[in-house]
């Protein structure tokens, strides 16, 4: 089966790749995302964020603390 990953570029998360995760939670809050759960693998954190005015849930990969990707997620995710 092949999976198709749309990255959220709408939102222009551009500009959070390599960003210290650190600053996530800000960031994300800034730009109206709430967060909803992490699940982690290996040295990978997966982060799920919702921003309801937009009904958008999207994916953050932190890895070695910093961001490497931003993808949309479907719903259930969030």
């Amino acid at each position: 089966m092949i999976t198709l990953i749309s990255f959220a570029q709408k939102d222009n998360f551009g500009s959070i790749i390599d960003m210290n995760g650190t600053y996530l939670d800000q960031e994300m809050s800034n730009r109206g995302y709430q967060f909803v759960k992490t699940e982690k693998s290996g040295n990978d954190a997966y982060q799920n964020w919702f921003n309801g005015n937009k009904n958008k849930c999207v994916t953050v990969r932190v890895s070695n603390g910093r961001v490497v990707s931003v993808v949309d997620s479907p719903a259930f995710g969030c």
